[in-house]
């Protein structure tokens, strides 16, 4: 009965990590030469519960072979479209492991003169209320932050208008800072909070009883 217990605490625990919120970043950087690079920055756990949930608990057992599928995870869900053509490649990518774990590419393809600017990545949407910074960094434009999320389906549309950009679509979030946090957010971490209380109380009771019944049988 103990190790059933346990397991369904465990499970309701998996299931609260699923539906809390992530941060992460999406950024496309010019770099002093002109070339450009695309960063892709998020928790360790949020990389580790994507390539899980898609490759399966065992699909790595090295720190390259994590890298290999992260690599290729972005690959398959992080496009960029400038002035509406399909040109742009992501090359030579790396990846940094660290609490903050920051993937790295070459961004080729990309012209001189720049009138839009199409960004999607989904490399987060198994993780529910996921929300990604998302920045363009180029000289004589004007810093600006705005968020891939659920509500446009972490795609955006960026049109330069003097030294700024413009967001495109009207459903989606733009400026400094992320979308105010809903009232669902707040459940799914107070239940992930109650799980983990929950599980720590179980262990808690289980030494005792069994402390207890240790003691009896040495009387």
């Amino acid at each position: 009965m103990k190790w059933i217990t346990g397991l369904l605490l465990m499970m309701g625990m998996q299931s609260a990590w699923a539906h809390q919120p992530s941060v992460s970043s999406t950024i496309l950087s010019q770099q002093g030469d002109q070339s450009w690079i695309l960063q892709v920055r998020s928790p360790l756990s949020a990389f580790e519960y994507e390539i899980k949930q898609l490759h399966g608990e065992t699909s790595f057992s090295t720190p390259e072979e994590f890298k290999s599928l992260v690599l290729n995870h972005i690959l398959k869900n992080v496009t960029i479209q400038v002035n509406g053509e399909n040109t742009v490649q992501l090359i030579k990518g790396f990846v940094k492991l660290g609490h903050e774990t920051n993937v790295v590419f070459q961004a080729t393809g990309i012209p001189e003169e720049i009138e839009s600017i199409d960004v999607s990545n989904k490399s987060f949407e198994h993780i529910g209320y996921n929300q990604s910074a998302l920045m363009i960094i180029k000289s004589g434009l004007e810093k600006q932050q705005f968020v891939l999320d659920n509500t446009n389906q972490h795609s955006m549309k960026l049109i330069i208008e003097g030294n700024r950009l413009v967001e495109h679509t009207a459903n989606s979030t733009a400026g400094i800072g992320f979308a105010p946090t809903s009232f669902m957010n707040y459940v799914t971490w107070g239940l992930g909070l109650l799980f983990i209380l929950l599980f720590g109380f179980y262990l808690y009771q289980s030494n005792k009883l069994d402390e207890a019944t240790r003691q009896g049988n040495c009387l």
